[in-house]
């Protein structure tokens, strides 16, 4: 698993969020992750093809090509609205507990399942992360909040379906946050897509057991 690895990061997430993941990566490769803070960067979200050029101008200012892609939940939706758009950047695409189905659910139950998911899901395997991203959230509510509302309600259904690049679809069997029907959709409309599904994992298993995605 030798190449460079771009990470585009869930909601609330840093660079330093993955570092378990960097640390732990093959040898011989390189994690690259962009956090949506970055692609992000205001309050007054932009449309999602918007973002995709942000990724595009990333990628040609760090002189990637033929990049494994990696989207983490909000991160995810990002990845398959890029790839639908820049096939030519990505050789693999990996989508882990993805954003891009908007959900029907009132968003109070979300959040709801986002703090049981943090707490009673591995909470101690991912507690001090998690303690910091409830500090970065108070400390800028209305954007989190709004960057919130977004990754609840953008839908890339119709981007999935164009994506010809090879597809791994990794989901958490107890995943609180985004559920496994998704996952079973996205691998639904991405035509040769592969879904596995890890047993005993949350949402947020990338950060605290991302040996999942190396092996």
């Amino acid at each position: 698993m030798k190449g460079n690895y771009v990470l585009l990061g869930g909601w609330s997430r840093t660079p330093d969020t993955y570092r378990k993941l960097v640390d732990t990566a093959p040898k011989y490769s390189h994690v690259y992750t962009l956090p949506h803070t970055f692609l992000i960067p205001d309050i007054k979200i932009t449309s999602i093809d918007e973002v995709s050029k942000s990724i595009l101008q990333e990628l040609k200012q760090k002189n990637f090509t033929h990049v494994t892609l990696i989207g983490h939940s909000l991160g995810g939706a990002l990845a398959i609205s890029f790839v639908a758009n820049h096939p030519e950047h990505v050789k693999k695409l990996i989508l882990v507990g993805s954003e891009g189905i908007p959900d029907k659910r009132n968003f109070s139950v979300v959040v709801f399942n986002w703090l049981k998911d943090s707490i009673f899901v591995h909470g101690a395997a991912k507690a001090e992360e998690n303690v910091r991203a409830l500090i970065r959230i108070m400390k800028n509510f209305p954007y989190y909040f709004s960057v919130a509302r977004f990754a609840n309600s953008v839908d890339v259904r119709k981007d999935a379906q164009k994506i010809k690049t090879p597809t791994l679809i990794l989901w958490g069997e107890k995943d609180c946050v985004v559920p496994l029907e998704n996952a079973k959709e996205f691998n639904r409309l991405i035509k040769g897509s592969r879904l596995v599904v890890l047993e005993g994992m949350d949402h947020d298993w990338l950060i605290h057991n991302p040996q999942g995605l190396w092996t």
